[in-house]
């Protein structure tokens, strides 16, 4: 028989940040905006610069991650030990990624600093359900899952500096995007009554894959000056899940 309606409301935050540096006689890995620049032939006619090498290379990566879900979802008891539980999804989401390598020292008389920015802002609504097994008194083996669709505004942009004199490149790009999203999860839960009201404490196992969201520019391995490839990549994010409920 069916329980009553419940209101869902989940915050999820995630910032991740990653450094890595490199000391040493270091060949500047990055593809610059005139390949020219980095060109490893010994032909005099095209190699118009010796390789760009640094004493010191610095690497980060800030991820940030943020989604807002606000629901309304609904129980049903299938037998005496299997119940259902069915919610649609209304959700924000906030995406930013930052990477950027920093060259120093040998023939870079500067610093020199490239990076790569995106920023994906946008909502849409989930549906799913999560299938309960009662394996004994209160505990129960949870099997979830959701699928929806997200409609946001994605903002890409790389830069990269001209070690020689001269104009950097700087290539920005904005557009409307629709992203698929897919969510599992499995866990184990534990119900305690406390009057009229129940309690559960669950945890287990949850991943989420977002349909191209990934996205960044590279330039290609070209002679061709400012000459770049747009990348659309998926983005999957897993985890242990910790959740506290209170239900009528």
């Amino acid at each position: 028989m069916p329980c009553g309606p419940e209101i869902l409301f989940e915050y999820t935050d995630l910032d991740a940040k990653a450094t890595a540096r490199r000391v040493g006689s270091l060949r500047a890995t990055f593809v610059s905006s005139d390949n020219s620049e980095n060109n490893d032939s010994d032909d005099a006619a095209n190699d118009i610069t010796p390789d760009d090498r640094a004493t010191i290379a610095t690497a980060r990566n800030d991820f940030g991650y943020e989604v807002y879900d606000l629901g309304i979802g609904q129980s049903m008891n299938l037998t005496d030990t299997l119940s259902l539980h069915l919610c649609g999804i209304g959700r924000y989401t906030e995406i930013d990624e930052h990477f950027d390598v920093t060259y120093t020292g040998g023939d870079f008389q500067v610093p020199y600093r490239a990076f790569e920015t995106s920023a994906y802002h946008g909502g849409g609504i989930l549906v799913g359900g999560e299938l309960r097994w009662l394996l004994h008194n209160k505990v129960s083996l949870d099997f979830g899952s959701n699928v929806g669709t997200m409609l946001g505004e994605m903002t890409t942009r790389a830069f990269f500096p001209d070690d020689e004199p001269g104009v950097p490149t700087d290539v920005r790009f904005d557009d409307t995007r629709m992203t698929p999203v897919l969510e599992s999860s499995v866990g184990i839960s534990i119900n305690h009554r406390l009057g009229r009201r129940v309690v559960t404490l669950a945890g287990g196992y949850d991943m989420v894959h977002w349909f191209n969201i990934g996205d960044s520019r590279n330039f290609t391995d070209s002679h061709i000056e400012g000459k770049n490839i747009h990348l659309i990549n998926d983005l999957s994010l897993d985890g242990a899940y910790v959740r506290l409920s209170v239900n009528h």
